[in-house]
């Protein structure tokens, strides 16, 4: 049996506006500042070199303090939904996170920052993460169905039409 390792990734902030936020969580306008942080350029250079974890659909990202603005950075020469998930492997965060931080100079908890700088204000590759946030776990290689046998491995499939990329049939 294969094992995959998992793993538990921090979360730089909770704010309630963010997704997956609570009414518990504060408010990202407690967090705003006046000023930028000393090194809020190696902050964003840093979060803007986080890898990216996932392409959710719909990652538009509003921005809450300047309706009807989005909140979408530009990381290299391309937009990125604002609640498209990066991570250094130790961290994560929305890259709406991105546009705050530039916009609003939202403050970042020290703990992160000193993270950042340690790295050299860059993330290259994940770290290889402490053990008390990895975990293995076995995986078990199972067989389709039976009814899916028939047109068994999946390099005999291709799609029914691009519209319907979900449906698939046998190749003759």
């Amino acid at each position: 049996m294969a094992e995959l390792t998992l793993v538990e990734l921090r979360p730089v902030v909770h704010f309630r506006e963010f997704p997956f936020g609570t009414a518990a969580d504060p408010s990202m306008r407690e967090f705003a500042s006046d000023r930028p942080h000393p090194r809020q350029d190696d902050l964003l250079a840093y979060l803007r070199s986080g890898h990216v974890l996932a392409l959710p659909m719909g990652a538009d990202l509003t921005d809450w303090l300047d309706r009807p603005r989005r909140a979408n950075p530009t990381i290299g020469a391309r937009v990125v939904g604002g609640a498209t998930p990066m991570g250094d492997g130790v961290w994560f965060w929305p890259a709406g996170l991105i546009h705050f931080v530039e916009r609003y100079n939202v403050r970042l908890p020290d703990d992160f920052v000193r993270f950042a700088a340690d790295q050299d204000w860059r993330v290259t590759r994940p770290p290889d993460p402490p053990e008390r946030f990895a975990s293995k776990v076995p995986v078990e290689r199972t067989l389709p169905p039976p009814a899916l046998r028939k047109i068994w491995p999946p390099s005999r499939l291709t799609p029914v039409a691009a519209t319907r990329p979900s449906f698939f049939t046998a190749m003759p």
